[in-house]
């Protein structure tokens, strides 16, 4: 209860002065714990930045705990082999967040064969974001960047928006959509069965799609300057 209430306190230092090496201490404060209280323990390990903490965590809690907060937790307090070895069995991109963490902070493991395989994963990872950068075709460019940056009026963009082109309808929904030009209950509709160009607009500019959709193979992300966002996305490109 000791170490319950340290946990739940944000004083993790009632936990580990005890001696719990199966971890059996942390995993009946747990049991023991309510709904909030777990949540507040989720908190303190993450901000303790303390490897046997994060530990004891991750084995006591098993299944019940957010595999992302351990890995954010392992960063924090620089755990780089425990970093690799909790990547077994998680996303693809939890894997490339590590490998990014590890570039770009230089930290590596103790261990050699750990140190090893997360040289050779850098060296890869450079090189897919170099491959990435020189992927786009000569006399192209974002279409996205292309849609913003044409000048439209209002009247221009409700004109575009009935165009037989579904290109030129996606642009003028990609520019009039963040103008409030356009009903919430057309996007709604549009988003359903529209075309793709159309679906791709509104998928970009709205992280969270209908429910009804979720097999709609147009589901893009928000844009993130980052390898694992250029990775998920595919860049449409149009004439320059």
């Amino acid at each position: 209860m000791d170490a319950l209430f340290g946990l739940v306190r944000g004083n993790p230092g009632r936990y580990l002065d005890l001696e719990d090496p199966d971890y059996s201490i942390f995993e009946k404060a747990w049991l023991a714990a309510s709904g909030a209280q777990r949540q507040r323990i989720s908190t303190t390990v993450l901000k303790s930045q303390d490897p046997r903490l994060v530990a004891a965590y991750d084995h006591a809690v098993k299944e019940g705990h957010d595999p992302q907060l351990v890995i954010e937790a392992l960063k924090l307090c620089g755990d780089h082999d425990a970093l690799l070895d909790r990547l077994h069995g998680l996303p693809f991109t939890c894997a490339l967040e590590v490998i990014a963490f590890s570039e770009e902070g230089g930290g590596r493991p103790k261990s050699l064969s750990k140190k090893a395989v997360v040289e050779q994963s850098v060296a890869l990872y450079r090189e897919l974001a170099e491959l990435l950068l020189q992927s786009r075709p000569p006399g192209t460019r974002d279409i996205f960047s292309f849609w913003s940056e044409r000048n439209r009026t209002d009247e221009m963009l409700q004109q575009d928006l009935s165009s037989p082109d579904p290109f030129m309808r996606a642009g003028a929904l990609f520019s009039a959509a963040q103008r409030g030009l356009v009903p919430r209950n057309r996007m709604q509709e549009i988003s359903l069965n529209g075309t793709w160009p159309e679906k791709l607009a509104l998928q970009y500019l709205f992280t969270v799609p209908d429910a009804s959709s979720r097999q709609e193979h147009v589901c893009w992300l928000q844009p993130q300057e980052n390898i694992v966002a250029a990775i998920l996305t595919s860049v449409g490109t149009a004439p320059a």
